[in-house]
């Protein structure tokens, strides 16, 4: 793999893809996969990504109990609404890359079908050229999606 789909391969991770699944979409098995995301601490990046979630969170709910206590929260009510919108977009982007990941596979397996279903060499050939073109096209997509779904407020 090279470092480029390494680096798409540990977002995916972190934005909660199982190993098999970001496996299929490079094409390797998931043993070559783990080995990466051992290399390249995968898990250790979710962790921090899912801690930093978590902080969040526990601010929101700090502040919004403190406000109904009559304390003064940790943060201002306008504070805690942009966090709480920024994780809902956060959310809507993970979802949005379950499903651009989900269609791409229903892409691809379309694509194969064509490729083996060809009637001559020729037209398997353009078949998977135009596979290969997508892949990589779709690779491109689902990184930046992945990628918008990492930001922070």
């Amino acid at each position: 793999m090279s470092l480029r789909q390494l680096a798409i391969a540990r977002q995916m991770y972190v934005c909660g893809f199982a190993l098999p699944h970001i496996a299929s979409v490079f094409q390797v098995t998931t043993a070559t996969l783990r080995a990466y995301a051992k290399q390249y601490a995968f898990a250790e990046a979710r962790d921090a990504y899912q801690f930093r979630l978590g902080a969040m969170k526990r601010t929101i709910i700090a502040s919004f109990l403190a406000q109904k206590a009559g304390k003064k929260p940790r943060i201002a009510a306008s504070q805690a609404l942009a966090y709480a919108q920024a994780y809902a977009k956060l959310s809507d982007k993970k979802v949005e890359a379950h499903h651009l990941y989900h269609a791409f596979e229903l892409l691809s397996d379309a694509l194969i079908a064509s490729a083996e279903a060809a009637p001559s060499a020729r037209r398997q050939q353009s078949a998977l050229r135009l596979l290969k073109g997508l892949r990589a096209l779709m690779e491109d997509v689902l990184s930046k999606t992945l990628q918008k779904a990492q930001l922070e407020p």
